[in-house]
């Protein structure tokens, strides 16, 4: 999950030959903490009630009530099995430390009360808690917004955002590599955006990303 540019905004300047100022970089850093939002939705619930879905909001919810009701016996279990003797440890420790009887604040089996009664709240909020259905991009869109939002940036102070054709790549005998791209190319390659390593597919991918920017 990319949330941050990976390089700094000198060498970036560097790799597309060109000073980005102050202000463009940061719309450089905010399409990035947005894209990164949009990756942690990713890893979010999703609205399937497959049992064999691990990212499905049913078998996240089921998985962590049982979890949590298996914790809230543990705890059940030391309270009523060993009470006497949390009462016991409390006061040897509260005379020792501070030679005087045990108060709330150092009491164990208060404590554990306590603990059993915020997690029986907690279980009734995740077993009461249902779905909800969010619009979010898929990874492939959501590169391609970070594309264009980054594109954006570097138009508006007019730094060339230009892309090498596939014609010019099929035409280099051998293979190409990362110096047969334009400067735009080798800084979103810098920015770690994407890990495609086959330079013609990793090209083709971004001009087929900033060829949305026609239509929108």
């Amino acid at each position: 999950m990319v949330s941050e540019p990976p390089i700094g905004r000198d060498e970036a300047s560097a790799i597309v030959g060109h000073t980005i100022d102050t202000a463009t970089w940061i719309k450089i850093r905010v399409a990035f903490h947005k894209h990164g939002r949009e990756a942690r939705r990713l890893q979010g619930s999703k609205t399937s009630r497959k049992k064999d879905d691990p990212q499905g909001w049913l078998v996240r919810q089921t998985a962590a009530s049982k979890a949590l009701e298996t914790a809230l016996k543990k705890i059940n279990d030391v309270r009523t099995k060993h009470g006497e003797f949390l009462f016991e440890a409390s006061e040897n420790y509260s005379l020792k430390e501070f030679g005087v009887s045990a108060s709330l604040e150092f009491n164990a089996r208060a404590k554990l009360d306590r603990a059993f009664a915020e997690g029986n709240r907690a279980l009734l909020i995740i077993e009461r808690a249902t779905e909800r259905k969010i619009e979010v991009l898929t990874a492939a869109s959501a590169r391609d917004v970070l594309l264009c939002d980054i594109a954006d940036a570097l138009d508006e102070v007019d730094i060339p955002t230009g892309t090498t054709s596939g014609w010019a790549l099929d035409s280099i005998d051998g293979q190409p590599g990362i110096s047969d791209l334009t400067p735009f190319e080798n800084l979103i390659d810098a920015l770690a955006i994407m890990n495609d390593k086959d330079i013609k597919s990793f090209s083709a991918q971004i001009r087929a990303a900033l060829s949305g920017r026609l239509h929108n």
